[in-house]
């Protein structure tokens, strides 16, 4: 059989995306700072009319993308010098059902051609689950997240914790995300559970297991896209902001991991140990606890993410696990069918940390306590977590573990991008990130 040419796919690509009037393609990356990067094709220009493999080769971007701020277009670190090219997954590719124009697909980052960028948040990600399989392990990864519907930046109601009328009041729009979201299922991962949280004007949206984790963080970007866009046109404003309100709970970003035989496909988690855990699964939660108070830079990367982290607001203070306990920082989560521990949460996550960037953390965390077969100490018992982002990033920049597992170039950019933000925060105590994120 003859070699199918770029040209040939990118013409086929090309016309299937013309014939359902899509105009636009978009390139997309998140970059450290969990701002979405964007730049679009124009799929009716000449340019692409007579170079049809520009659909499958992407766009450049300015490498200092990743050095950026979130509160300005300003370089943290880096040069402005070069670029890197933003290349399509095109198993992601998807059309955007609030901009239906417009066409996107996730993005991998490349210094040149075949050599995958540094600074490439998603192929950190990549690494890890790789990495994992090595071993012969599959994690599966789940997430719950949590967001704040306002209007002229108030809550849009006072109800409490899964209230069936905060639900029905907002039915006709949560009905739109769960409907977008459903159309862009190459990007998002199937709804799971919908439901009113805590706080008020909050809700909560569950996506199913993958073992494949890169797709949750997919479904993270494309959840968070397509309920800011559908809240607008409502007239609301959505905010994934950590603690928006200091007097109420905060938008939480749980992560729920578990591990699999690679070839056999069975949970390694549920065990005989004292715990409840397998041996294995064991050293997977010890692995997690250990590098916690560095890892929580990266899954809680903004100074308002420690307003959230105390104790009373289910968000976990200390490295420490419970059993079904959710004041835990790592809780132990029950099948309600058979009683054994099915998964593990890690609560001290928020939306405001890049998904690709937290679930490779802590996966590189988790793998870690397998392969150093880490001990599982008592429960309840931890030290207390970083109070603020500057004693956090201060664990992580100490951090030869995660220097390694990171790479050089995203460990350093990350690590000052974060410290220029929280001296920013420090100098403008009245800038809100509920405008950022």
């Amino acid at each position: 059989m003859a070699d199918i040419s770029k040209e040939s796919v990118g013409r086929a690509l090309l016309t299937s995306l013309r014939n359902g009037g899509v105009k636009w393609l978009r390139f997309t990356q998140t970059d450290l700072s969990n701002q979405v990067r964007t730049k679009a094709l124009n799929l009716v220009s000449r340019q692409v009319e007579d170079n049809p493999e520009l659909l499958l080769e992407g766009l450049p971007i300015a490498r200092c993308a990743n050095g950026l701020v979130s509160a300005m277009d300003f370089i943290a670190y880096g040069s402005p010098a070069f670029s890197d090219l933003m290349c399509p997954n095109l198993a992601t590719l998807h059309v955007l059902p609030y901009a239906p124009t417009h066409a996107e697909a996730y993005a991998s980052l490349y210094s040149s051609k075949g050599v995958v960028s540094s600074l490439c948040p998603r192929s950190f990600l990549e690494r890890q689950v790789a990495q994992a399989r090595e071993d012969n392990i599959h994690f599966a990864v789940g997430v719950e997240v949590e967001f704040i519907l306002m209007k002229d930046g108030v809550p849009i109601n006072n109800q409490h914790f899964a209230n069936g009328p905060k639900l029905t009041e907002e039915s006709e729009l949560l009905d739109e995300v769960a409907t977008a979201l459903e159309a862009q299922s190459s990007a998002c991962r199937p709804i799971e559970v919908l439901h009113p949280e805590s706080g008020p004007g909050q809700y909560e949206i569950v996506f199913r297991y993958t073992t494949n984790p890169v797709e949750i963080a997919d479904s993270v970007i494309t959840a968070r896209q397509t309920i800011h866009a559908i809240s607008k046109k409502h007239g609301y404003q959505a905010t994934f902001m950590a603690k928006p309100f200091p007097d109420q709970v905060g938008n939480g970003l749980h992560l729920h991991i578990s591990c699999l035989d690679a070839k056999k496909g069975n949970s390694l988690v549920p065990g005989d140990q004292p715990s409840g855990l397998s041996e294995v699964a064991e050293h997977m939660v010890a692995g997690i606890l250990k590098r916690l108070p560095q890892l929580v830079a990266i899954t809680a990367p903004t100074p308002n993410s420690y307003r959230r982290i105390k104790p009373g607001f289910w968000t976990g203070h200390k490295a420490s696990w419970a059993l079904e306990d959710k004041e835990s920082a790592v809780r132990l989560c029950l099948d309600f069918n058979t009683g054994t521990v099915s998964n593990v949460e890690l609560k001290t996550c928020d939306p405001t940390a890049n998904p690709y960037l937290a679930v490779g953390g802590l996966l590189a965390a988790a793998l870690d306590g397998i392969r150093s077969k880490a001990e599982l100490g008592p429960p309840a018992v931890g030290p207390v977590l970083p109070t603020s982002l500057t004693e956090a990033i201060a664990n992580l920049e100490q951090s030869t573990f995660y220097e390694e597992a990171m790479g050089k170039d995203l460990f350093k950019t990350f690590i000052e991008v974060k410290k220029w933000e929280q001296n920013y925060s420090a100098e403008n105590p009245g800038m809100k990130d509920v405008d950022v994120y």
